[in-house]
């Protein structure tokens, strides 16, 4: 495993990467993120957001703002005219001096319960150490075996979580337990045991083929599977710091209430069972200003392992390379490690060369060649962006391009490409803040074809902030559709996909009065052949007097 890792760094240019772009995710996807009702979130950091392991996963990264001290609350409604029911989301939390609670509901449209999604914990902390009671996601090492957050990033590596509550709307694979962390000297050492009742399909035999993550449970299938793998899982990690060597050992054990048969489309089945054990091995070396890092994962049946360093040079320049390998049958349903299309039968390679206001990357991955299907999933994308501040302005340009190879059955295969373009120009004059940014997006799947161009603009004031955008399409069909980002209510990222042929036109506005702020979202799109569709949204946040927000 660690010579197929070393391999990686060397043949990387060789590599590329491919499905995830084109993945089958919901039409409309909503992150819900827990930043400070006043503050704005910043840009997403990648393009890749049509792959809706990426869009629920991402939450868990996102959602880590509690108010320091006194209560935080939140109250949303999206979807406000859709045939369904509106999206009701709901989240309080409290904090005082070693003492933190949260508490967090959402209701997705169509369904009954107002709990359909209710995650909470309470945490205590001191010098002795910290304990944590409810609904929790650890994260070790580079997130092989325990990870929060999506797995995706430019190739930098991962310290070890401090956060072990869950916070977040996404409700895939949450556990409910009790973990106690204790650190002493050099070394630290945290222990888990918890409970679980996940979403899952079943075969005609009554074995589960798959944990869905998206946690919409509309349909007969859906309602039938609602929270029917029921669930333990037990945990430990111990770590020791010496100078500039970090060593770290976690062990991780899983059993399940029903039999596992998950499939894979590479001809062996992904998993079988209904439990496993699983340790890892993770190292760190600084030397320097270089960090060097190693994280290795053994399951009774597979090996997986990132390796890479991150370096500072003259002029401020940062050099990040980060190599992946996961063997065909490595099963981690609580790890978030980095990963193209899922945590299995991938490798990658990322090169990220940064310095003072620009950045430029190489990110390649590939799945080796099974027997069942005869051309590799590959895809490559490659990115420069750069910021320049003059006279009060900033002038920010990113261009980016995929290639992506996908195996579709049969005889036949496809490749897909995506560029996008973006510029943007903000003025910063006394309290106000003003944005504009051009963006044009093209794609190409086989013969078919898909283009958006839009603006958008965004005034910020001390206690006021208006975005509007307008956006173009022509999209040939449903595989070319393009997926673009669109102001929404604090807190949330938008993502919505464009098809076919028309425009929409998109508006956020938010005030704050003291510790209340109200945002309102709208959303408008015409389309040829098509009644033309709206989108409304409401938040009420509310804030102590005490609460001041931090990480």
């Amino acid at each position: 495993m660690l010579c197929r890792l070393l391999a990686l760094l060397l043949v990387a240019p060789c590599l590329l990467n491919g499905q995830a772009l084109f993945a089958q995710a919901p039409f409309a996807q909503t992150l819900s993120t827990q930043v400070g009702p006043s503050e704005a979130l910043p840009d997403p950091p990648t393009m890749v957001i049509a792959d809706s392991d990426l869009l629920v996963r991402w939450r868990q990264r996102l959602e880590e703002v509690v108010p320091e001290r006194g209560w935080a609350s939140r109250w949303r409604l999206t979807d406000l005219t859709g045939e369904e029911g509106p999206r009701v989301y709901s989240r309080w939390s409290l904090s005082a001096a070693g003492w933190e609670a949260s508490l967090v509901t959402e209701r997705d449209p169509g369904e009954q319960d107002w709990n359909d999604h209710l995650v909470g914990y309470v945490q205590w902390q001191s010098q002795a150490g910290q304990v944590v009671v409810g609904d929790l996601r650890t994260g070790f090492a580079q997130g092989l075996l325990f990870g929060r957050g999506s797995g995706r990033g430019r190739g930098r590596p991962r310290r070890e979580a401090n956060a072990i509550g869950t916070r977040s709307s996404a409700e895939s694979r949450s556990t409910r337990g009790l973990v106690l962390r204790q650190e002493r000297g050099p070394w630290s050492w945290a222990v888990v045991a918890a409970g679980f009742r996940w979403d899952a399909r079943f075969d005609s035999t009554g074995a589960v083929r798959s944990l869905p993550d998206e946690g919409i449970h509309l349909g007969p299938t859906a309602v039938a599977g609602r929270r029917r793998l029921p669930g333990w899982m037990m945990g430990a990690r111990l770590r020791r710091q010496q100078g500039s060597l970090n060593m770290g050992v976690s062990l991780q054990q899983l059993r399940f209430g029903k039999r596992l048969a998950l499939p894979s489309r590479y001809g062996n089945p992904l998993f079988v069972g209904r439990g496993q054990t699983a340790g890892a091995l993770d190292l760190v070396w600084v030397s320097g200003r270089t960090r060097y890092y190693i994280d290795l994962v053994r399951t009774p049946t597979a090996w997986a392992g990132i390796v890479g360093f991150s370096g500072l040079g003259p002029r401020h320049l940062r050099v990040s390379v980060q190599a992946r390998s996961y063997s065909a049958g490595f099963f981690s349903p609580l790890g978030a490690g980095a990963h193209r299309w899922q945590m299995a039968n991938e490798q990658g390679v990322v090169f990220d060369i940064r310095g003072r206001g620009w950045r430029g990357w190489v990110d390649a991955s590939m799945r080796p060649e099974p027997w069942s299907i005869p051309v590799q999933d590959a895809s490559s994308e490659t990115g420069l962006e750069g910021t320049w501040r003059r006279a009060g302005a900033r002038i920010y340009l990113t261009v980016r391009q995929r290639h992506d190879l996908d195996w579709k059955g049969g005889a036949h295969w496809r490749v897909a490409r995506l560029g996008r373009l973006l510029g943007s120009l903000t003025r910063d004059r006394a309290s106000l803040r003003q944005r504009v940014r051009v963006q044009i997006q093209h794609s190409r799947v086989g013969r078919a074809r898909g283009l958006a161009m839009g603006a958008d603009g965004r005034w910020q004031g001390a206690r006021m902030q208006t975005d509007l955008q307008w956006t173009l399409y022509r999209i040939a069909s449903w595989a070319a559709r393009v997926y673009e980002y669109e102001p929404g209510l604090p807190g949330t990222v938008m993502i919505l996909p464009l098809n076919g042929d028309g425009w929409r036109l998109n508006g956020a506005l938010r005030h704050r009065w003291g510790a209340w702020t109200v945002a309102i979202t709208a959303r408008y799109e015409r389309r040829r052949a098509t009644p033309a569709r709206s989108r409304i949204g409401l938040q009420i946040d509310a804030l102590s007097a005490s609460g001041q927000a931090s990480q």
